[in-house]
């Protein structure tokens, strides 16, 4: 669930985010990422939010940056150090 009560498939937000992420490291505009996918703001920001939360995307200012995605099996893997 996204805010004011949207609702979109898990499945589909994972693959909005492998794609960005396919990508490698950059940054990109609201109106950028709403040309992209070819979004309304309406579902935009939302999604961007939720990409923040997920650790996909970060804010920075007027841009969001994609982060690096964590190698598969990463969260199964001890902490090395």
């Amino acid at each position: 669930e996204l805010r004011d009560g949207l609702l979109i498939a898990r499945s589909s937000v994972e693959a909005l985010a492998g794609e960005l992420q396919a990508g490698g490291p950059m940054t990109f505009s609201i109106a950028e990422f709403k040309a992209r996918f070819g979004l309304s703001r309406k579902w935009a920001i939302p999604l961007l939010e939720r990409l923040d939360a997920d650790g996909v995307t970060r804010r920075r200012g007027d841009l969001r940056e994609v982060l690096a995605a964590e190698p598969a099996g990463a969260e199964d893997r001890p902490a090395s150090g």
